[in-house]
C-alpha cells in the first residue's frame, strides 16, 4: 500500500520519530546520540527533519534551513518497508535505494529495530499487528545500544 500524499507520510513515518523522541525510555537515548537527520522522500515528495539533540521533528515547509548531520534520500515506501523490517539499510545503500550523505557511521549506530513498539503505534494501517523478526533471520538478535531493541544491521 503506497502513501496518498505528503501528509500521509508525516502521519506515519514522521510520527515514529516524534513518538520515539517523546518516549521516556527511547527519548533520552536519542538525545544523547545528538544527531540530526533530514529525510528527503519521493513518491510522494515529502521532507522530515529529526533533530535528536533538541528533541524536535519538523515536516514539509517547517523543515529548518540548517544543515543536518546526515541527509538521506529514498522513496517513502522504502522507508516504510524499513520500519516493517523488510529493508536492510546497508544493502539498500549499496543498491542505490537509499542515498546518504554526512555522518553515516553515526546514523548507522542509531538504527532502531524495525519492530520497535513506536512503529506499531504510528503505522498500524501499514504495519503487521504483531512483531516478529524478518523472514530468514533465525537465531537470537543483538540488542541495539541506543534504541534497546535489535538492530537491522548485519542481518
Amino acid at each position: 500500500m503506497g502513501f496518498r500524499d505528503a501528509q500521509d507520510v508525516y502521519d506515519c513515518i514522521g510520527a515514529i520519530y516524534t513518538e520515539a523522541i517523546a518516549d521516556p525510555e527511547i527519548g533520552p537515548k536519542t538525545k544523547e546520540a545528538g544527531i540530526s537527520i533530514r529525510f528527503d522522500f519521493t513518491d510522494p515528495d515529502s521532507v522530515i527533519f529529526a533533530d535528536f539533540a533538541t528533541g524536535e521533528v519538523f515536516f514539509g515547509d517547517a523543515v529548518p534551513d540548517r544543515e543536518a548531520g546526515v541527509r538521506m534520500g529514498m522513496t517513502a515506501e522504502v522507508a516504510n518497508r524499513f520500519w516493517l523490517g523488510k529493508v536492510n539499510v546497508v544493502m539498500a545503500m549499496a543498491k542505490g535505494q537509499i542515498k546518504a550523505r554526512g555522518s553515516v557511521p553515526e546514523m548507522l549506530k542509531m538504527l532502531p529495530s524495525p519492530c520497535m513498539p513506536v512503529t506499531r503505534r504510528s503505522c498500524r494501517p501499514r504495519a503487521a499487528t504483531t512483531c516478529s523478526k524478518p523472514e530468514g533471520r533465525p537465531g537470537p538478535v543483538d540488542m541495539h545500544p541506543v534504541w534497546g531493541e535489535s538492530s537491522p544491521l548485519g542481518r
